[in-house]
């Protein structure tokens, strides 16, 4: 029987196990085969010579409709996710100022599983690439929630922002949080509520079905108490003038310490561990947020702990850039915490890299770097970094890239099995591309709506040629090819998990 689409002659990447030319057939959304030479002929074969054969990205740290309506930012920012072999993306949605409550709206948001169902309808047909949700318990009623979020939707990560906890009205309205408006709880939101959230998690872990992904925590860790502290310090220091000025977002990072990091992982650490819920620390930026995770490995071995990092923090660095337009949470740090990270991709302290995407505007970047809004998009980049600044620049194996781009997010949020792999029955996710394609990031030639990129001049090799989502290509030679055809993963069966 003949294959729908075939993939020959490239070298094919299978996560942790090494590089081979072999020959892929699809049949209909699934991969069929994988031989050095398929036995049988295809309607339409992909010549990948000279390329690489990724697993489809499956990128697990993605915001969409913070900026814009999520009918506008998810169109765009998937084109720009399947542009850069993504072909799941895991978004985290938060009650209190997102795409399904008003921005003006000072009051409680309401419960997940009143809202989840309307922002899945929301999302039908405005994704190219498969999706999932994560969700950010922010009240009393979301965090009872939890264990039915897990058992009737499925959601595997619930999120929890450290550097909000305990902080005032006061504080909010000095004008250096323009996310203010951002929470809306009915509770303290402090490490009192950050340990309910974990014994919810914990709860819904143990009432599970074995074939039942884990739910897990994410925490965003940060000191408030050391973020606070050290924006007086820099304020202070840069109103008296002394010394010479540190550039804008060295400034920035300076007021949030990296040893603030380092606390705040430490402390959702000891939480988790008491709870006996799985954690995963989100965008580990420093040298010291990665020795907080090794400690806490070593004085909790029974703690399920996952630390990701992201592409900015493993390609850009505060000193080495103009302006604020990449001020992100937490900041950029030094080269120094950079190579860290790297290695710590390399030595297995770190599980996943993903894009922490937030596509925004360069008119939000106006005023100074304590004004600015944060964050910025580049999940197209993803595989781009990976293979410049981690396989070519520090001899990262290609297939430890795969490893940590899709393998290891799929199994951290129950998609081992259908994604993250390239094996026999698994969805035909792939991403193909040029390791030798040399381009100049440019941001009008990317796929993301928004106008500009703090990654502008950085010469990258390794560009997505060839997307394949389910079978189907949908991005080809620069090209968004076809309608959009993303569909929600926990909306199937999903098959019992891999073992790790």
């Amino acid at each position: 029987m003949a294959y729908d689409l075939a993939i020959v002659g490239g070298e094919v990447v299978f996560p942790g196990r090494g590089v081979r030319r072999v020959e892929i057939g699809i049949s209909g959304e699934r991969i069929a085969a994988i031989a050095e030479r398929l036995s049988a002929p295809a309607a339409r074969t992909i010549d990948a010579t000279g390329r690489l054969v990724f697993p489809g990205v499956v990128d697990s740290h993605v915001h969409l409709g913070i900026f814009r309506p999520l009918a506008e930012d998810a169109p765009s920012e998937t084109e720009s996710a399947v542009a850069g072999g993504v072909t799941t993306s895991l978004v985290f949605y938060r009650a209190g100022r997102h795409n399904l409550v008003a921005d003006e709206t000072p009051e409680l948001p309401g419960g997940y599983l009143e809202l989840l169902p309307a922002l899945l309808e929301e999302s039908r047909g405005a994704f190219r690439c498969d999706y999932g949700y994560h969700i950010a318990p922010v009240t009393r009623e979301h965090a009872a929630e939890v264990p039915e979020l897990a058992r009737r939707h499925r959601i595997t990560g619930f999120k929890y922002y450290m550097h909000y906890t305990g902080v005032t009205p006061e504080q909010y309205e000095s004008g250096l949080h323009p996310e203010k408006e951002f929470l809306f709880s009915d509770v303290p939101y402090d490490l009192g509520y950050l340990r309910r959230v974990m014994e919810r998690v914990a709860e819904a872990n143990r009432t599970a079905a074995a074939a039942e992904p884990p739910a897990r925590v994410c925490v965003h860790a940060e000191s408030p108490a050391l973020i606070r502290e050290g924006t007086e310090q820099v304020l202070a220091g840069l109103a008296a003038g002394a010394g010479e000025a540190p550039s804008p977002l060295e400034a920035y990072s300076q007021s949030r310490p990296t040893g603030g990091e380092r606390l705040g992982i430490l402390d959702a650490a000891e939480l988790a561990a008491q709870a006996g819920a799985p954690l995963t620390v989100l965008h580990a930026s420093s040298a010291d947020a990665l020795d907080a995770v090794r400690e806490a490995r070593a004085r909790y071995p029974q703690l399920d702990l996952a630390c990701e990092v992201t592409v900015h923090h493993l390609s850009l660095a505060a000193a080495e850039l103009g302006g604020w337009e990449a001020k992100v949470n937490p900041p950029l740090r030094a080269p120094a915490d950079r190579d860290a990270l790297w290695e710590g991709v390399s030595d297995g302290s770190v599980q996943t890299i993903a894009s922490d995407h937030a596509a925004i505007a360069s008119s939000l970047k106006a005023g100074d770097v304590w004004r600015a809004w944060y964050g910025f998009g580049g999940n197209e980049l993803l595989l781009p970094v990976a293979i410049t600044e981690g396989h070519l620049a520090r001899g990262l194996p290609l297939e430890r890239i795969a490893e940590t781009l899709a393998l290891a997010p799929a199994r951290l949020h129950g998609l081992a099995g259908r994604k993250g792999d390239i094996a026999v029955g698994l969805d035909a996710d792939l991403a193909i591309c040029d390791p030798a394609a040399e381009r100049t990031v440019d941001p009008a030639a990317l796929h993301s709506a928004q106008d500009f990129s703090p990654f502008e001049g950085r010469t990258l090799r390794g560009w997505v040629s060839t997307t394949v989502l389910r079978g189907e290509i949908c991005y080809d030679r620069e090209r968004v090819v076809g309608p959009p055809r993303g569909r929600h993963v926990r909306g199937e069966s999903i098959p019992p998990r891999a073992p790790a």
